[in-house]
């Protein structure tokens, strides 16, 4: 599969275990005497321009990475038509695009495997299983990538493996680890400047390979990380005293500068385990959700996606535990209430 490839597109998603898995990628490629073209971080909802990007592109080869992109099978199609598509995800699926002509799909659970597998661990463990010396010295990636979205609990034994191999400390608290801080420091790129942010992530990780490197040559994500937490510890106060509730669901709505979403909604949902967190936000005419249920009672993936069923410009997808998405704001009320009607026995 990768022999064929002359030139690539890489595409992942712009949280950290993106971040790392389009890193990890990178990496091995060029290791193997590949160049890339583009490099972009994106959602997984990937708009027309950057459809039109690729396929436009001299490369030869689309690379998608913790991207859910076998929901647009339609663009993956068009790009298929132009040159070779490999996605490598973890998401649930929707389509299985290894029967779409010139398109190689990679997924745990198309191999049967059911285990929550974020897409950096999943990446790693696929390359190092056929070319070991290629990225052994990337395994603290995975570690940093799989903390980012919340696989430590399963993947504990590596974690602790890779921090003694480095001769790092553990600490029962993983974010207090030097694997947990370079999570922070990753997604502060997503939640300072967007997909902008995440790019700049990516670059600084990429040029820096060795632990002391990232560690001494990330000042930028550093001084955005220290900004991040003094806005996250106002949220957090301000959640307290005008969340909306509603039976096992509370509702909040973030009003930043910052992309707080996302790190909002798992921290309290690690908080409230046994509750729903709806955290959205207000995109111009676009409404962002973010939902968490870390007791696994909801399967909020299925959730997301029942709530938006039938409106235009809508999206949802996700996990059991964490899942998001995005409707007009006009059907935000209707959606809201959706939710309560599904979830109101709860």
């Amino acid at each position: 599969m990768f022999e064929g490839i002359g030139s690539y597109d890489l595409l992942f998603h712009i949280d950290t275990d993106g971040v790392c898995s389009g890193v990890l990628m990178n990496a091995f490629l060029e290791r193997i005497g590949k160049e890339g073209e583009l490099f972009l971080s994106i959602n997984p909802s990937f708009s027309k321009q950057t459809l039109e990007k690729i396929k436009k592109s001299s490369s030869d080869t689309a690379i998608f990475v913790d991207l859910s992109v076998d929901s647009n099978i339609e663009s993956i199609e068009e790009i298929a038509s132009v040159k070779k598509v490999i996605v490598m995800d973890h998401h649930i699926i929707t389509n299985n695009l290894n029967k779409v002509k010139n398109c190689y799909h990679f997924n745990p659970l198309l191999e049967g495997n059911e285990k929550y597998y974020p897409a950096s661990k999943y990446i790693f463990d696929v390359l190092n299983k056929e070319f070991p010396k290629l990225v052994e010295n990337l395994d603290w990636i995975a570690c940093v990538g799989l903390i980012g979205d919340s696989g430590f609990n399963i993947y504990k034994d590596f974690v602790k493996k890779t921090l003694k191999k480095y001769d790092l400390p553990y600490n029962k608290d993983v974010y207090l680890t030097k694997f947990g801080e370079f999570d922070k420091l990753i997604s502060s790129g997503r939640v300072y400047n967007g997909a902008k942010g995440a790019m700049k992530a990516f670059k600084i990780l990429r040029k820096n390979l060795t632990i002391n490197e990232f560690e001494k040559n990330s000042e930028v994500l550093k001084n955005w990380s220290k900004k991040v937490d003094l806005e996250i510890e106002k949220q957090i106060e301000l959640f307290k005293k005008e969340k909306e509730v509603f039976k096992n669901i509370f509702f909040y709505q973030i009003h930043s500068k910052f992309n707080l979403g996302s790190p909002i909604s798992s921290i309290l949902g690690s908080k409230y385990k046994h509750k729903t967190i709806v955290i959205y936000e207000n995109k111009g005419n676009i409404i962002k959700f973010h939902l968490r249920r870390t007791d696994g009672k909801v399967d909020l993936s299925k959730l997301a996606k029942e709530i938006v069923a039938g409106f235009q410009q809508s999206a949802a997808g996700g996990h059991v535990k964490a899942a998001g998405g995005h409707v007009l704001e006009k059907d935000w009320y209707l959606v809201k209430e959706r939710m309560k009607e599904l979830l109101k026995k709860d």
